[in-house]
Formats: C-alpha cells, structure tokens, sequence
C-alpha cells in the first residue's frame, strides 16, 4: 500500500514539473521582445502645374472684317494679351493655352481671375464674379468688350447672344473652377475676347488684359 502511495507520490511530482515547465516556456514566449528592422526610401513629391509656353490663337468673327489677336505673353500662372483688333459685333479672338501638371500631384484649379494690366485707352472695365469675367466699355460708346476662360472650346458670339457677363460666368466659367488636372496629364484652358455691338473705335493697343490662375492640391 506504501508503496502504491509513493508511486502515486512521484508521478504526481513529475506531472506538477511537466506543467511548471510549460508555464515558464509559455511566458518566456510571451516575454519575447520581437524586433523587426525595415527600412523605406520615399521620394519626395514634387509641385509643377501651369501654363507651358505652346498655345493657339484663333480669330473668330460673324461678319467679314479685319481681326487682329496678336500674340499672348506666357508664364506658367498668367496669361497677357495685347494688340487686338476687333472692328465689328460678333468679332473675336480665342487662346487656347494647355496646362500641364509635370508633377506627381494631382491638382485642382482653384481660382481664375481676369483683370486689366494697363488702360492708356480710357476704358472702363469692371471685374465680374470675382474676376472670372471682365467686361470694358467706353464712354458713348454702346459696344462692350468681354474677356474670360473657359474649358469650352466652341464658344462664338451667337453662343453667348445677349447673355450678361454674369450669366456668362456662371455658364462657362464656372466649370473650369473645378476642373482636375492629374499629374502628367494635360489640359486646355481656353481665353475668349468677343466685341458686341460695332464700336467707335476698332484698335485696343492700349487695353492691356491679364488672365491668372490658381492650383490647389486634388
């Protein structure tokens, strides 16, 4: 009977040293400090979005008459136009400027403002809608001279007909306002100068307009 006790006795020892050794190899597994050593190399993005230096001009006209647009002044944000000539109703000019995003961010324009750079022709031109629109006109004379971007590239005067510069802003500006430009991709902004009614005065050399555009991050 003794002896059946002290068999019972040490298996009952070995199985308590069975167990406390999977204990301390248990919490030494769970006491183990994992370490993983990684290394990343990111290249930093990089910014480039505006105007490049190629563009078209195009003059566009109802009625048979001598149209000049001259040539358009390019940095990567503005647009200046100068030396036009426009010498009945329906006359106009249109810019079509690409805009190139070179960089590795996507862009989205924020703003488009078009105002007046020099006025040696007495003019008087107000900006409408934030400068989305600019519209000149001259004292006794009833013609008005309308200047704006667009994303459209089919716009003539019986396009717009007798819409206001307001109207006209909200029609064909305001798209462009939220236009995407993803990067390495390319797109057209298109600059209009239209004539309505026939003026006093045909030559705008001293009326000097500047169209400027903002990028943001898409």
């Amino acid at each position: 009977m003794r002896r059946h006790n002290y068999r019972l006795w040490k298996l009952g020892i070995v199985s308590m040293l069975i167990v406390v050794s999977m204990m301390v190899v248990g919490f030494s597994a769970l006491s183990t400090t994992l370490e993983v050593n990684a290394s990343t190399t990111q290249s930093a993005l990089t910014w480039n979005i505006g105007f490049n230096t190629t563009y078209e001009v195009t003059p566009l006209s109802l009625a048979a008459s001598s149209v000049t647009c001259g040539t358009p002044t390019i940095t990567s944000t503005t647009a200046t136009l100068s030396t036009v000539h426009l010498s009945a109703a329906g006359d106009g000019c249109r810019y079509k400027l690409p805009v190139a995003n070179t960089g590795d961010i996507n862009g989205q324009l924020s703003s488009v403002v078009t105002s007046v750079v020099s006025n040696s022709s007495s003019y008087t031109c107000t900006q409408v809608s934030s400068g989305k629109v600019l519209s000149c006109t001259y004292s006794g004379d009833s013609s008005e001279i309308l200047i704006f971007p667009s994303a459209n590239a089919s716009i003539t005067a019986s396009t717009l007909g007798t819409s206001t510069a307001a109207t006209i802003a909200s029609t064909y500006v305001q798209p462009l306002i939220s236009s995407v430009l993803n990067a390495g991709n390319t797109s057209n902004i298109y600059l209009y100068v239209f004539l309505r009614e026939t003026p006093s005065r045909t030559s705008f050399s001293g009326l000097r307009f500047q169209t400027v555009v903002s990028y943001s991050q898409y």
